[in-house]
């Protein structure tokens, strides 16, 4: 059984038809249908979804949120759906359907998800709990954004300027080379070690950056705020401390390098007392 706004469309009506489910015309009507109940909304959507089905539902319902939401506003469902009794379970897609059909990959976390794992998982679903507090999945995904969508927009920034400069073949050549030697996990250990002792050198570099991309007319939007975040990081002094010996591990090293959002919270709490 499913329940989708505006299921009269044509094209709903068809996918309906192709997957064999059956349409409800309200959350109340899919609660009384089905035991297990999937929300898969707009993050913006999750807690309206969540009151408009929790009249209806029972301790024998589990409730799984699967949109792209904050943990903070999982937290806010369950705390909504906590009255009925039914279990709650946080989770994220990992995968697009386009390339995985149903079997992209999800996590998934809180007091619901074993029961969403062992429903789902002999269909073939791919399915991995991450732990028993609801949010959890949600922060991975939410938090992994930092990094992706980073990426996205540092890509931006330096494929712009490259292609002024006419060199975006070398420099992504030159790129390349660095990223592909090594796995993932051992360039992200080996930055995040060095650039506890480092960050004053690479503060200086990306400065360098700064000053190609504002001679090209580019606003430095990204790499300036690089310089800030290093900056920050050089002057916690870490490279002094250490003895410019790296830390033995990157965990140590975001660990001691953590201390610089002290700075930032202080910041934060200028500018309020100012405005």
């Amino acid at each position: 059984f499913a329940y989708q706004r505006n299921s009269d469309r044509a094209v709903i009506q068809e996918r309906a038809r192709l997957s064999g489910a059956q349409l409800v015309r309200t959350p109340l009507d899919l609660a009384a249908s089905s035991d297990l109940i999937i929300a898969v909304t707009q993050g913006t959507d999750s807690l309206q979804a969540a009151r408009s089905i929790a009249p209806a539902l029972r301790a024998s319902h589990c409730y799984v949120d699967l949109a792209s939401a904050s943990p903070s506003i999982k937290k806010s469902v369950a705390d909504t759906l906590a009255p009925t009794g039914a279990l709650v379970a946080d989770g994220a897609i990992e995968g697009s359907p386009l390339e995985h059909g149903h079997q992209l990959p999800i996590i998934v976390s809180g007091p619901g998800a074993t029961k969403f794992a062992e429903a789902l998982a002999p269909w073939g679903l791919r399915i991995a709990i991450v732990g028993p507090e609801l949010g959890k999945a949600s922060a991975i995904k939410g938090l992994r954004h930092i990094l992706m969508k980073g990426q996205i927009a540092l890509l931006i920034e330096c494929a712009v300027a490259a292609r002024r400069y006419g060199v975006s073949d070398e420099l992504f050549a030159s790129v390349a080379q660095w990223y592909d030697a090594l796995p993932f996990m051992d360039n992200a250990t080996r930055l995040l070690r060095t650039t506890a002792v480092h960050a004053r050198r690479r503060a200086e570099e990306a400065e360098m950056a700064v000053a190609i991309l504002q001679d090209l007319g580019i606003e430095p939007i990204m790499t300036e705020a690089t310089v800030r975040l290093l900056k920050r990081i050089a002057d916690l002094g870490l490279r002094e401390a250490l003895e410019t010996q790296v830390p033995e591990s990157h965990i140590k090293a975001i660990e001691l390098m953590e201390k610089y959002t002290n700075g930032a919270r202080a910041d934060l709490k200028r500018s309020k007392t100012e405005s």
